[in-house]
């Protein structure tokens, strides 16, 4: 089922995204886009594949601050937030010496279900009103 990747497309040129690009990822095929939120600009990288009838999608984003050396607290306050996150949840990535805050979420449908589903669109909506909230959350860090 090809055109389900035309549908996660237009949903994203609805949410004002630039940048749309298909690339494919170790082998995984992916949507990057990048939105402005809070002033800034975000690269989300949106996995989708196939299997068994379903539409498998991930989204996945990574916060601009950086951490040198998160503590004990710190990690309690990102548990917090994936206590009130609606869809996704935060997690530490490491680059280096810096650690950076990354989110995903995720999503199934069935197949004939897709295209055109409001759930769909909600989702995306969610997962970047998620970012936009989070975003400002952690700038007071």
């Amino acid at each position: 089922m090809e055109n389900y990747k035309d549908y996660i497309k237009a949903e994203i040129k609805n949410l004002e995204a630039i940048e749309i690009k298909e690339q494919t990822i170790d082998g995984q095929e992916t949507i990057m886009f990048t939105i402005a939120l809070n002033k800034k600009i975000f690269t989300f990288i949106v996995f989708h594949s196939t299997h068994d009838g379903l539409v498998i999608i991930q989204t996945f984003t990574t916060f601009h601050a950086s951490y040198s050396a998160p503590d004990v607290e710190f990690y309690q306050i990102l548990d917090e937030m994936n206590l009130s996150s609606v869809l996704g949840n935060h997690f530490f990535t490491k680059e280096g010496d810096n650690h950076h805050i990354s989110y995903r979420s995720n999503y199934l449908s069935r197949e004939d279900d897709f295209n055109g589903h409001s759930s769909f669109k909600e989702f995306l909506a969610a997962s970047v009103g998620m970012i936009d909230k989070y975003d400002g959350e952690l700038a007071i860090l």
